[in-house]
């Protein structure tokens, strides 16, 4: 097939021998990266996870509270909250020794990397005893950490 297909490129354009090559070999990568995309998008499709009505509801309470606030939202006072107690704070927070890292995912400049080396980290320790223990999480940023600190709780 592809004889019959350089042999027309050469026909069609007057093209030398190592120019049909040239331009076989061009046709052929395009259709490789373009089929191979096509393909890699057919693949690699996010995935829904089943979650319960409740842990999905506190998701959304805690990317709720995460979020930056809107311009109706800086007149309200909201509580302050100490997170380095033992108690849980607020039904949006997370308790650091029980989270998922789906869960952790939900906090801002925390990915699928950085959760996965918070759990691993947590893991070794054995559990988290303080929230200075994120400080030597390796490879988390400090606002990762930052933000860390404020979504969660030592449980």
């Amino acid at each position: 097939m592809l004889n019959a297909i350089r042999t027309a490129i050469r026909s069609c354009f007057g093209f030398s021998r190592s120019e049909a090559n040239g331009a076989l070999m061009l046709l052929l990568i395009i259709a490789v990266s373009l089929g191979g995309t096509a393909a890699m998008r057919c693949y690699y499709v996010p995935q829904e996870v089943d979650m319960k009505p409740q842990q999905q509801e506190r998701l959304d309470q805690i990317v709720k509270k995460l979020s930056p606030p809107s311009s109706r939202d800086t007149h309200s006072s909201s509580p302050k909250t100490s997170y380095g107690s033992s108690e849980q704070p607020a039904d949006t927070s997370l308790n650091i020794n029980d989270v998922s890292a789906r869960e952790l995912m939900v906090i801002p400049q925390i990915g699928e990397k950085s959760a996965q080396r918070i759990i691993s980290y947590r893991d070794e320790l054995g559990g988290f005893t303080n929230q200075a223990q994120y400080d030597n999480i390796p490879g988390l940023r400090q606002r990762a950490i930052a933000n860390l600190k404020a979504a969660t709780y030592i449980g």
